[in-house]
C-alpha cells in the first residue's frame, strides 16, 4: 500500500520511504512547490526507492522533474529496547559545546565531513566527546520530524575507531529518547563505517529512503515507458 502526504516544511524536496510492501511519499508545503502525484507516478516514485538509484539520475513526472539528491538509504532507529549500554571510553562529555570548542574539531575534519555530520545546519542539540582538552567527536540531532529526530555525527580522523563516535552517539540518542522522541540515523548503502557504528549503539533498521529535490514544476512531461519510466 502506498501513501502520499504534504511536508510541513518549504524545502524543494520529495522524500520517499519504503518497508516491505507499504510506501510514503512525502511532498514540499504546496505554497512552495504546487504539484500533485497521480496513483501510477507514486507507485513509480516507491519502485525507484527500492531500486539502486544513482545521484544526478532525473525522474520526470506529468507535472515536475525530480533529481535524485543523494544515494539510497536505510534509516535505522534506536528506542529503549535496543539502546545499548555506555562505552567505557577515556573522554569526558560536553553538552552544547560553544563555538570555540566546535572550531576544535571543525578544523580537524574536511568541510565535506563537517557537514555531513550535521555539525554545520541547524541542530536543536549536540553532545561532544572531550580528549586531552580537544573536542575529538560530536553528535548532533536535527530538528524533529513528528516523533522523529534524526542524528548525525562527526570524529576527528585521529580519533575513528576508538569508541568517541559510539560515546557522543548513544549519549544524544540516551536524550532524545528521554525526550519522548524516536532518534534515527540515515544510512547510506555503502557507507559500512556508519552502519557498523550505528549497530553499536542499537540502532535497527525499518525503511528505505530516498531524497529527490525538485528542480522544475509544470512542464509536462509525461512518464516515459520502458522497465523504470520515471528515470530520464
Amino acid at each position: 500500500m502506498d501513501w502520499l502526504e504534504r511536508d510541513s516544511s518549504d524545502a524543494p524536496f520529495v522524500m520517499t520511504f519504503a518497508r516491505g510492501s507499504v510506501g510514503l511519499v512525502s511532498l514540499p508545503n504546496a505554497d512552495s512547490r504546487d504539484f500533485d502525484l497521480e496513483p501510477d507516478e507514486l507507485q513509480t516514485l516507491i519502485a525507484i526507492t527500492r531500486a539502486e538509484s544513482h545521484v544526478g539520475e532525473t525522474v520526470q513526472l506529468r507535472d515536475a522533474i525530480l533529481e535524485v539528491e543523494n544515494e539510497p538509504a536505510a534509516l535505522a532507529a534506536v528506542d529503549d529496547q535496543t539502546l545499548t549500554v555506555e562505552p567505557r571510553v577515556p573522554a569526558s562529555l560536553v553538552y552544547d559545546p560553544p563555538p570555540a570548542v566546535l572550531d576544535m574539531l571543525r578544523h580537524e575534519v574536511t568541510p565535506h565531513d563537517w557537514s555531513q555530520g550535521g555539525a554545520a545546519g541547524e541542530s536543536v542539540h549536540r553532545v561532544g566527546a572531550m580528549s586531552g582538552g580537544v573536542l575529538v567527536a560530536l553528535a548532533s540531532v536535527m530538528r524533529p520530524i513528528g516523533h522523529m529526530a534524526r542524528i548525525r555525527v562527526v570524529v576527528a580522523p585521529t580519533h575513528r575507531r576508538r569508541g568517541f563516535g559510539r560515546l557522543v552517539l548513544r549519549a544524544l540518542s540516551r536524550h532524545v529518547i528521554d525526550q519522548g522522541l524516536l532518534p534515527f540515523c540515515r544510512l547510506a548503502v555503502n557507507d559500512i563505517a556508519a552502519r557498523a557504528l550505528s549497530n553499536a549503539v542499537g540502532f535497527v533498521d525499518f525503511a528505505h529512503s530516498l531524497t529527490m529535490r525538485v528542480t522544475s514544476i509544470g512542464s509536462s512531461h509525461g512518464l516515459r515507458s520502458g522497465v523504470n519510466p520515471a528515470l530520464g
